[in-house]
């Protein structure tokens, strides 16, 4: 596999064979028959990414790592409640969120 090259002979020969344009031209918006196609992949790499979360946060492997970090039973509950806080916290948060960005 051959590196790009970024002398100047191929960026001008890059840029002769785009029109001379240095401008980025936008890609065309996907078509629905893309999007459905794209929906696909969407789903299934959420629902593998709820499936790790599940593992990782909410399992006991999330408890032994805490465990061997040398933490005690209540710091490691306290570090457990801080993810159903959190939510709580978002609660009042989405507001000013949406508001501000």
């Amino acid at each position: 596999m051959s590196k790009p090259r970024s002398t100047p002979e191929a960026i001008e020969e890059r840029m002769a064979m785009t029109g001379g344009s240095s401008i980025a031209v936008p890609a065309p918006m996907p078509t629905m028959i893309d999007k459905l196609r794209g929906l696909r992949w969407s789903v299934t790499l959420n629902a593998t990414n709820t499936v790790f979360t599940q593992f990782t946060y909410f399992g006991s492997a999330f408890v032994i790592f805490l465990d061997q970090l040398g933490l005690s039973k209540s710091d490691i509950g306290f570090v457990l409640s801080l993810i159903p806080f959190s939510n709580l916290l978002a609660i009042l948060i989405a507001p000013a969120t949406a508001r501000y960005g």
